[in-house]
C-alpha cells in the first residue's frame, strides 16, 4: 500500500505507486505542495512481534505457580 503524507500526516492511501504518484500531483495543487508518497505495510489487525513480546510483561514471562 502507498500513502500520501503531508506535514507528517497520512492524508490518503492507494494500492499502487502509480496511482499514488498521480494523485500526489492533485494533492500538491490543493495543499500548496509538500505531499510525498511513502510505502506502508498493510495492517492485518494482528499484533507485531514487539507488541506480543510486551504482553509478557517486565518480568519476562507469565507467573508460574509451584505445587
Amino acid at each position: 500500500m502507498f500513502v500520501l503524507v503531508w506535514k507528517g500526516e497520512e492524508i490518503d492511501q492507494f494500492e499502487t505507486r502509480a496511482e499514488a504518484e498521480e494523485m500526489r500531483n492533485e494533492y500538491n495543487l490543493a495543499y500548496g505542495g509538500g505531499v510525498t508518497v511513502e510505502y506502508a505495510e498493510e495492517d492485518d489487525g494482528q499484533p507485531t512481534w514487539e507488541q506480543e513480546w510486551e504482553d509478557f510483561g517486565e518480568d519476562g514471562g507469565y507467573e508460574m505457580e509451584y505445587i
